[in-house]
């Protein structure tokens, strides 16, 4: 999975890295497809839904989409063009979310593509929506395979997936063909599995400054000092990883003591107590998170996921590859 610049890390990096192995990528759409076959020969599977302009640019990068329903599936066959175009079809096996729902519509989806050459079903596959539940998840699996077996029937090769990280932990005696490996890529889990931590987010301290007790500090004036303090401004906000919910709540470190951000963060800076950091002064080094102080300590108390971390990383941040 190399969705969303490769949850962050970076598309083009991350997928020549990794390109001797895996079988397949997979993104989001057309358009992270068509900017991801300029590092890969490999396949890449589009797991959105295809927009109906591009569907003809997908062909022509030899990417493969998705079949999420049979009106897709009749939009599909509308499309003029020489080459084929592989397709996966989702089913929706319990998550409401993408894919057909139904065994008829299955069939009278694969019917249709049977009678059109230009369109070869190369799998079928759904998404656990709760993969730590075990039972939940058998039952999506005993789904699945019902609709695996259809499809067989029409397409005897046809490629199986099911499982993204939470299936790979906790079902892997699994004999599907592919596994769609997510964030457990970029050494991150739900839970403490041993992963370790691929990547690291630092800043600087911009600004020194010391407050006195009652000013208040940032944006709608959340935090108000109850002493004399030193703060540190540290560039980096919504645009860089630092989401709001940080705010009053989260940690960074500087000097190897944990500083608490305080106030709002803002677009392109935030605040953080340093009253306790000796001899901190502009340019020191703010770790955000690394393999010491991890992106789940960082959003511990938060609500927030790392995804909702990786994925704001936007282009402006530096990424320094060892």
């Amino acid at each position: 999975m190399v969705k969303a610049n490769a949850y962050g890390h970076g598309v083009s990096y991350i997928s020549t890295s990794l390109n001797d192995c895996v079988d397949m990528f997979a993104v989001s759409s057309i358009e992270e497809g068509e900017e991801l076959r300029k590092y890969t020969n490999k396949d890449i599977i589009v797991l959105g839904v295809a927009n109906n302009l591009l569907i003809n640019n997908a062909i022509k990068k030899n990417l493969i989409l998705t079949v999420n329903s049979l009106y897709e599936a009749k939009e599909f066959i509308k499309i003029k063009n020489d080459r084929e175009l592989k397709v996966h079809i989702a089913v929706d096996t319990g998550m409401n979310r993408f894919g057909i729902k139904n065994l008829d519509e299955l069939e009278e989806t694969l019917i249709l593509f049977k009678r059109n050459l230009n369109i070869t079903v190369d799998g079928v596959y759904s998404h656990l929506n709760d993969g730590d539940n075990i039972e939940y998840t058998a039952m999506q699996i005993k789904k699945y395979d019902k609709f695996v077996k259809i499809t067989k029937n029409y397409y005897k090769e046809v490629k199986t997936h099911i499982q993204a990280t939470s299936g790979i932990l906790n079902f892997d005696n699994l004999n599907y063909d592919y596994v769609r490996c997510g964030i457990i890529m970029y050494g991150v889990y739900g839970k403490d599995i041993g992963l370790k931590t691929v990547s690291e987010l630092k800043s600087n301290i911009l600004l020194v400054k010391n407050i006195k007790k009652g000013e208040t500090v940032g944006y709608n004036r959340t935090f108000k000092a109850e002493k004399n303090m030193k703060i540190a401004v540290v560039s980096g906000g919504y645009a860089d990883g630092i989401n709001k919910l940080l705010s009053n709540k989260s940690y960074v470190i500087i000097k190897n003591n944990k500083c608490k951000i305080i106030g709002n963060v803002s677009m392109d800076s935030f605040m953080c107590d340093i009253s306790n950091v000796k001899d901190a002064r502009k340019g020191d080094v703010v770790t955000v998170f690394d393999g010491s102080f991890t992106i789940s300590d960082l959003i511990k108390e938060t609500g927030l996921i790392p995804y909702e971390i990786f994925t704001t990383l936007s282009k402006r941040v530096k990424r320094i590859y060892v």
